[in-house]
């Protein structure tokens, strides 16, 4: 009988340290992809909005001491474009972060699939700003 309650909370224990490590992960993609929508939506040009927005959602992961292998960035506007070419105002950025966790980490074995956990932010460029094109809106 010892060895069976041994054993169930061996597996209880995976069980929980699988589900905080997915609650972690969520909370680091979530800090990650709202740190590069702020970065994104302050730049001057796209392109290098989306190079500095990539970076600081990088260093948000890393210093979390998450493995930036596991970890993919993607962009978009609200509309659903992926090719905003240049910044106006009022445009919705949308930053989506995803980050692959292992899905039960057994020792001895290593992980048995991996689970995907997403996040997405969104910003708008302000309305106000001197030097980009269109009309300031309601915000």
């Amino acid at each position: 009988m010892l060895p069976l309650g041994i054993l169930i909370f061996a597996v209880g224990a995976l069980v929980v340290l699988n589900l905080w490590a997915l609650v972690d992960a969520k909370l680091a993609v979530s800090s990650a992809s709202r740190e590069a929508i702020r970065t994104m939506s302050e730049s001057s040009a796209v392109e290098s909005g989306m190079v500095s927005g990539d970076a600081a959602a990088r260093r948000v992961i890393s210093e979390g001491g998450r493995n930036l292998e596991r970890f993919a960035m993607s962009w978009t506007t609200a509309d659903g474009s992926a090719d905003a070419r240049e910044l106006s105002r009022c445009l919705r950025l949308v930053a989506r972060a995803s980050y692959r966790v292992p899905a039960v980490a057994v020792p001895w074995v290593g992980a048995l699939g991996s689970v995907e956990v997403t996040a997405a932010s969104s910003e708008l460029v302000d309305p106000y700003r001197d030097g980009l094109p269109g009309v300031a809106c309601a915000a």
